[in-house]
């Protein structure tokens, strides 16, 4: 069994389907692997821990399947509750699975021997790249970085230049508690930096919403289990951190907004 931190934690939910598992990682007691290169792979029943034990990731079998994926959960909670899955559309039939890295440093999924996954690295590997409260987005044609919506560039200057570094601000005429706000869904999302939000086993995602909207400082919220059909709730509160936007499988995170940016989501959902 092998250890990295929680800042390797979020940095893996932020690159793109963990694609930094190629970087040093954090030596235990049980092993003397430092780093998943393509010698040293993580094969199906090894686990990543973190350094105090609060999230796994591995090999992992959704109820009633024997198809198997790779996921990240919180290893302390005895129902295994799933926050993210790699190979979502890409399942593997057996135990056989086995993640590993390039030489280049692309991430690569095995069954047997056959590779059935390669994911090369993008600009948004890097953690903070968009800043806070924006979504980065690799398949953008020009610039990776859009502000949520509701909110605006930090920095016009910068984000002109294509640095969204600094992220983005909620607008200033924007009112978000008591005001008639709600909550915009963002699909196929990698969620937010989660070291700070808050997680509720026993919500149900409704439950989750209303509780959310209660909180002017409940900024957004999430279902915790991405497996089966959801449950928990998983809400932050203030900056969100680390949005990025998949292009396969993915997360949908629930953003609040001001009661003007709402009605205008409601009729571009009714347009399409």
């Amino acid at each position: 069994m092998k250890s990295y931190d929680m800042q390797y934690v979020k940095m893996l939910l932020l690159q793109h389907l963990l694609l930094i598992l190629m970087l040093p990682l954090c030596r235990s007691s049980t092993t003397t692997d430092t780093m998943i290169t393509p010698k040293k792979p993580l094969r199906d029943g090894e686990l990543l821990l973190s350094k105090q034990s609060k999230f796994a990731l591995g090999f992992f079998s959704p109820q009633n399947s024997t198809l198997r994926y790779i996921g990240v959960w919180y290893y302390t909670i005895p129902e295994q509750t799933v926050v993210w899955v790699l190979n979502r559309n890409h399942p593997v039939n057996d135990t056989s699975g086995v993640l590993s890295t390039h030489t280049c440093g692309n991430l690569l999924l095995h069954r047997g021997n056959t590779t059935t996954t390669h994911l090369p690295r993008d600009r948004c590997d890097r953690y903070g790249r968009c800043g806070p409260n924006s979504n980065c987005d690799d398949m953008g044609p020009e610039f990776e970085c859009t502000c949520l919506s509701g909110f605006e560039p930090k920095s016009a200057r910068d984000w002109f230049l294509k640095d969204g570094s600094a992220g983005c601000l909620r607008k200033e005429e924007a009112k978000v508690c008591g005001s008639g706000e709600g909550f915009v869904k963002v699909e196929a999302t990698k969620p937010p930096d989660t070291s700070a939000a808050r997680v509720n086993m026993n919500m149900s995602l409704e439950a989750c919403r209303e509780e959310c909207l209660k909180e002017c400082s409940c900024s957004a919220y999430a279902t915790v289990n991405v497996s089966g059909s959801g449950s928990g709730c998983l809400s932050w509160y203030g900056d969100l951190m680390d949005i990025r936007e998949l292009p396969e499988g993915g997360q949908d995170l629930y953003v609040r907004v001001d009661a003007i940016t709402l009605a205008e989501a409601q009729k571009q959902s009714k347009d399409l």
